[in-house]
Order: C-alpha cells, then sequence, then structure tokens
C-alpha cells in the first residue's frame, strides 16, 4: 500500500493501529535515559488526551518543497497563537534552507521538530540497526541545526509500524509513536477544495491531524483552516504543550 492508498482509508479504520507482521529479534538494552520515568506515553498516540480547554494538533510531515515549508513558517510569524508539530525528514536540504526563517519559531516553542526518519524509509523493513541510523541521523541534524531534542515523538513513515519497530524505536530513545485521527490527504496530488472538506471532517478538540508539506495545496486554503479553527473554538497545540505542560 502505498501512502495515497493509506490516506484514502476512512476514519474509523485509522482509529485502529495497522501493525504489521514483524521481526522480533531481540534489540539492544535501552540506555539509562531511556529507562528514566517517561514524561510522554509510552504508547502509539492516535489523539490528545481530554482536557478542559478544546484543543487541537496540527503537525506537518516531510519538507519535501521549500516554498510548502516558507508559506508555513509565513503563516505562524503572521499567526503566533498558531502552534505546530513539524516531523521531520532529515535529508530533504529543505530543512537547511529553512533554517533562519524557522528557528525564531522553535526558539519561542511555537514550532516543536519531531522525528520522521532521515530518508522516508519503510522501518518495517529494516534491521534494528538501520532502525536506528535512521533516527538517530534525523536527531543529530535536527540536535545540530536547530538546538533542540527531538524525543521521545517519532512518526513511521507511511504510517507502518510493528512491535519490533516500537521496541526499536524506544531502544534508541523514541518510545512515543505518533500517528493521526485525521489527516489533510495532502501527500500526493489533491485539491484545494479536498483538503478543507477534510479539515471539516477531522478538525475537532482532541484531534491529532497530518498535513504534509510537500507543495502548495494547503497552503492556498489557510484562510478557510484559520476560520475552521476559529469557528470551532480550537485551541492549537504542540505535542510538548500537551505533555510537557
Amino acid at each position: 500500500m502505498d501512502r495515497r492508498e493509506l490516506f484514502k482509508l476512512s476514519a474509523s479504520s485509522l482509529l485502529v493501529p495497522a501493525l504489521t507482521e514483524g521481526r522480533l529479534a531481540p534489540v539492544e538494552a535501552q540506555p539509562l535515559s531511556v529507562l528514566t520515568k517517561p514524561w510522554a506515553p509510552r504508547h502509539t498516540v492516535w489523539s490528545l488526551p481530554q482536557s478542559p480547554v478544546r484543543r487541537l494538533a496540527w503537525t506537518v510531515d516531510d519538507g519535501g518543497s521549500l516554498s510548502s515549508l516558507k508559506s508555513y513558517t509565513d503563516l505562524l510569524k503572521r499567526h503566533p497563537y498558531l502552534r505546530m508539530t513539524f516531523f521531520v525528514t532529515s535529508t530533504y536540504s529543505t530543512w537547511r534552507s529553512i533554517h533562519r526563517y524557522l528557528q525564531p519559531l522553535v526558539d519561542t516553542g511555537q514550532v516543536q521538530l519531531a522525528n520522521h526518519t532521515h530518508t522516508h524509509a519503510d522501518l518495517t523493513r529494516l534491521s534494528s540497526t538501520q532502525i536506528g541510523h535512521e533516527l538517530n541521523s534525523c536527531r543529530h541534524f535536527i540536535y545540530e541545526y536547530y538546538g533542540v531534542k527531538s524525543q521521545p515523538f517519532f512518526r513511521p513513515p507511511f504510517g507502518y509500524y510493528n512491535d519490533y519497530v516500537i521496541r526499536s524505536a524506544a531502544a534508541v530513545g523514541y518510545y512515543t509513536p505518533v500517528m493521526w485521527y485525521g489527516t489533510l490527504g495532502d501527500s500526493g496530488s489533491i485539491t484545494g477544495h479536498r483538503v478543507v472538506e477534510l479539515a471539516k471532517a477531522y478538525f475537532h478538540d482532541e484531534a491529532l491531524i497530518i498535513g504534509h508539506s510537500n507543495n502548495l495545496t494547503a497552503s492556498s486554503r489557510f484562510d478557510d483552516l484559520l476560520k475552521l479553527i476559529r469557528n470551532r473554538a480550537l485551541k492549537t497545540v504542540t505535542l510538548n504543550d500537551v505533555w510537557r505542560s
């Protein structure tokens, strides 16, 4: 199943983790830092916990388009109340190119950077060592370029994971896989009208939304998405906002 097929799944099917039959060979012992009391969930996250505040987590994956990343950065600068989590695929040079625009938002916490691996590989097809390399390469990039730690949140590319991936990721400090409740559907070709339709279906209290910075389709409808957030009295939050508070 490719990514476009995955996003065609119904909302009900997205709420069920797509566990794949995997290799269950032992992985390396977890470092002491991983064994300390976690502040984030040690399980897969599909939505936000209940809160008196109506919260929405708008997350953005990949970074294949510099123009798209710049449009998100400009949006966030124009609207300081907006908060987002970007899942970085560090092989894309766009994350280096956008650095001076994005860094101030990272410094204030308005943008959180999380791990989407180095090459966007299907982790279920890799060995434990390779999984560690994918996550650690992205982790080092985020820290070296932006000065922030990205553990423990990671998003497995394509949404593909299994028990072996979870254990291997936890062994290098990524013990919270982050999936999604709803999608903007913009990983590939889609109309702006369809993006708005999906937002209307999924922008709700406690929702965790996935979008992509690979094209300008969602950017072309930012005004509609912001209006929807305002009309539904939603407060956008990063993952750190939810679990570190």
